[in-house]
Parts: structure tokens; C-alpha cells; sequence
């Protein structure tokens, strides 16, 4: 099951004009035959933003974003054990951020029962 099914992914404005940005400068240079655009001020000014933000977003978040839940103990629920009727039942990673060591990594179960949330 992919991500977007079960989880809702807010996609940031900056994103979106990032998006439309890379867009537009890879139709401009694929109708580019002969390579003339590549100097022009406003492809080298686009190019030059689209880069800055990529470097900006992995020096600010890494690179990979993750949805993040949090629980609170419920005694109808075992040892790593969660209950999250969202998603589907199975195991999953579970880890705390940042990762200090091997023992932030846990395998839980998620486990529907009728009644919790």
C-alpha cells in the first residue's frame, strides 16, 4: 500500500512553485535546440533559485521527510503494540529522531481493536 493512501501529505506552497518552476525550465531547454537559452538571465536566475532550495531543504530536513505519530500507553495493548486505525495492520519501524543508536529503531504492531483510536 503506498503512503499517500493512508496518509495526508500537505504539499508547501514553495513546493508547488518549485515544481512549476522545474517545469517550465525543462520545457524551455528540451525546445532548446541549439542551446542558446542557457546563458539567458532568466533561465540561469531560475536554475540558480531551483538549486538554492533543493540545497535548502536537504541542509534544513535531511531529505527525507516522515509522517510522525505519537501514542500514549493503553493497557489494552501489549509490549510494542499501537493501535492506529488509519493504517493498515502489520508491523512497522518505529524510531525516535535523531537516531542516536540501534536502540531507537523498534519493530511495533499495529493491531485494530474495536473501541480505541
Amino acid at each position: 500500500m503506498q503512503t499517500e493512501q493512508w496518509v495526508k501529505v500537505d504539499e508547501p506552497e514553495e513546493e508547488r512553485e518549485e515544481e512549476a518552476d522545474g517545469k517550465i525550465l525543462s520545457e524551455i531547454l528540451k525546445h532548446d535546440i541549439y542551446g542558446q537559452l542557457l546563458e539567458h538571465p532568466y533561465v540561469v536566475r531560475k536554475i540558480e533559485d531551483l538549486v538554492r532550495r533543493r540545497w535548502l531543504t536537504l541542509a534544513t530536513s535531511g531529505g527525507i521527510n516522515f509522517s510522525s505519530f505519537m501514542a500514549q500507553p493503553c493497557p489494552e495493548l501489549g509490549k510494542l503494540e499501537m493501535c492506529i486505525p488509519e493504517l493498515p495492520q502489520g508491523e512497522y519501524v518505529g524510531f525516535r529522531y535523531p537516531i542516536r543508536d540501534r536502540n531507537d529503531l523498534q519493530i511495533w504492531t499495529n493491531k485494530h481493536i474495536k473501541g480505541l483510536n
